[in-house]
């Protein structure tokens, strides 16, 4: 399975920077405290401090921008781009956020649906405003699973490289390719 990490491969910096392409300048906050709040479980598996603040910045860590769309959208990469409806919809904001950091949805429609305990998770229900145990174990797994990948040393220095990739050196030259 190939997984695209997205923000959890930075959540070890002390600030994030989220890129907020709209006239919306009260999105910020909505989008701190979604990505703080899939952040929270992780504290508890880290062994590394934790990202505490997210600030406006571009280009970003990330992108959001907020269009007249009626469905949310999430490209997943290194650098996430979230599209939104509104700026007041935290529970799409939440949902997407969990998009960024490489989750998937629990449910597909007129596929499956969540059952047990995955029915609490925002992750299956988009329109709930807070993560339930189901979305924190997802969220502790895919962290394991990055944290987990390759590492390589290089002339007394390590590197993890983004996905598909390999690292490369000649020389004092290093580098991640395909």
């Amino acid at each position: 399975m190939v997984h695209t990490f997205g923000l959890v491969a930075k959540v070890d910096r002390p600030v994030l920077y989220a890129c907020i392409n709209t006239n919306h300048p009260e999105a910020l906050p909505a989008v701190r405290d979604a990505i703080l709040e899939w952040v929270e479980p992780l504290r508890g598996v880290a062994r590394v401090p934790l990202v505490q603040e997210v600030k406006e910045g571009c280009p970003g860590d990330l992108q959001v921008n907020f269009l007249s769309a009626s469905r949310a959208h999430t490209f997943p990469s290194e650098r996430p781009v979230l599209n939104l409806g509104s700026p007041d919809d935290y529970p799409a904001v939440l949902h997407e956020t969990g998009h960024a950091f490489g989750l998937g949805d629990a449910y597909v429609e007129g596929v499956w649906r969540c059952e047990g305990e995955k029915s609490l998770a925002v992750m299956c229900r988009p329109g709930l405003d807070a993560i339930a145990e189901a979305d924190r174990n997802g969220i502790i797994q895919v962290y394991r699973t990055w944290v987990m990948r390759p590492g390589y040393a290089w002339n007394g220095r390590h590197f993890r490289c983004p996905d598909k990739m390999r690292l490369y050196g000649v020389g004092n030259f290093v580098f991640c390719a395909r």
